[in-house]
């Protein structure tokens, strides 16, 4: 027999010994839809055990009236995710242009939702390269600004994911992030003070 058939017949019987893909990797084949499960609940796990990092302290710029806290500094999730109200957890700069424009409609929606609802604006404009304290004083000020605001102890843009100035996370009652907006317009923030959050402004309760 030539010398080619001899090597061809060998290469066909190692291949035949030989399991293929789908015989080597059968178990993980099989099974694959329980460690996707698995891979998911880990995940799942991971993403709670993160959420619980989502903390800070925090000193307040004016009054603490309607946050529920004695002292001007307090801890956001000891403090104030914990009192049965929904939450309004706005990021903003001194210095940033959008924050600015945004902030009387969120004077607004405080004057009309603040019985019903946390507001807290919390200055990271340190930590963002848009404005110091003295800038968030002078804006607050120039604005006569009074739903509650502060500056936080360290720098939470990172566990919040802040990567743009305004941003604004809505909590339920209940703790639960419900939404996520940059810029926010007055109707905008209605919408989701009454339709997500279902709360009733103060001017249709007093009517």
């Amino acid at each position: 027999m030539p010398r080619r058939e001899q090597r061809q017949r060998r290469r066909e019987r190692r291949n035949a010994e030989k399991p293929s893909v789908i015989q080597k990797y059968r178990g993980w084949v099989l099974g694959g839809g329980v460690g996707a499960v698995i891979i998911a609940l880990v995940v799942f796990g991971i993403v709670n055990a993160v959420s619980t990092e989502e903390d800070f302290g925090f000193t307040a710029y004016g009054s603490t009236d309607t946050l529920g806290i004695e002292d001007r500094s307090a801890e956001f999730v000891a403090d104030i995710l914990t009192q049965g109200k929904p939450i309004v957890l706005n990021f903003w700069g001194g210095t940033c242009p959008p924050c600015r424009a945004e902030m009387p409609d969120f004077q607004a929606a405080f004057d009309e939702f603040g019985e019903e609802a946390i507001f807290l604006g919390l200055d990271v404009g340190p930590f963002t390269g848009l404005g110091s304290r003295s800038d968030a004083e002078s804006l607050l000020q120039e604005l006569a600004i009074s739903y509650p605001t502060a500056y936080p102890d360290g720098d939470p843009t990172r566990d919040f994911s802040i990567i743009g100035l305004p941003q604004t996370i809505f909590f339920d009652a209940e703790g639960n992030k419900v939404a996520r907006e940059g810029f926010l317009s007055g109707s905008r923030m209605n919408r989701i003070m009454t339709s997500t959050l279902g709360l009733t402004p103060a001017s249709e309760r007093d009517s």
